[in-house]
């Protein structure tokens, strides 16, 4: 399920904040852009120290301060490292955005804080499908306000681990990996058998006819 939750103001100072591409994955690099003064470059330079992720550059008039973490699968947001949530902490602690402005970053500093929603009275459990997710993957500023997009899943189940190596076990057990024996006899019985291919030869001519009148060069399989 996506969610997404819209400021009810607009930004003063900031310009834009902007992270994510993939509404399913944590967003790995966030960026924001600020007016250049003296104070707002001191401040940042100062976060900066506090994370190897930061940097501060100059572009087209304006301060873009960003933040590089490590992207993960929305099911499991905890293996990844949320460049939003860096970024938004770290201009929580720049006064120089203003007081407007600051008050935003803070509720976005809540609403990042953790992947389950539990900051913001969203959190479910089940005893059998353990906690849902919800991962903040999109930021976007529209009009002047910051809009946070979520994904909000049920993962797999708490054992997922469990459950993994017994499907594989099953998988090697029924022998869908390894033939058993009775199918070697099969094969020796059938080995001279056709098969009607002229089902698989409709679909070949549909497809390749079809892509090479749009242009494309293609191989015709035998």
């Amino acid at each position: 399920m996506k969610v997404s939750l819209i400021a009810d103001k607009p930004f003063d100072t900031i310009i834009y904040i902007k992270a994510g591409t993939v509404s399913n994955a944590v967003a790995a690099y966030a960026e924001a852009a600020l007016p250049v003064t003296a104070e707002l470059r001191a401040q940042l330079e100062q976060v900066m120290l506090t994370d190897s992720g930061f940097a501060l550059r100059e572009e087209d008039g304006r301060l873009i301060f960003s933040a590089t973490g490590l992207t993960a699968h929305a099911s499991r947001p905890q293996l990844g490292k949320s460049g939003l949530k860096m970024l938004v902490k770290a201009l929580s602690a720049c006064p120089a955005i203003g007081t407007n402005d600051m008050e935003i970053i803070r509720t976005a500093v809540l609403a990042t804080e953790d992947d389950y929603g539990e900051a913001m009275g969203a959190a479910y459990s089940d005893e059998q499908m353990g906690r849902t997710t919800m991962a903040c993957t999109i930021a976007a500023t529209e009009n002047g306000r910051l809009r946070l997009s979520y994904d909000n899943r049920v993962c797999a189940m708490q054992d997922a681990e469990k459950l993994y190596l017994a499907v594989c076990g099953a998988g090697r057990s029924l022998g869908y990996v390894c033939a058993p024996s009775l199918f070697q006899h099969v094969i020796a019985k059938c080995i001279d058998a056709k098969v009607n291919v002229e089902a698989y030869k409709a679909n070949r001519d549909l497809l390749y006819d079809n892509l090479t009148a749009y242009g494309y060069e293609c191989v015709k399989p035998d």
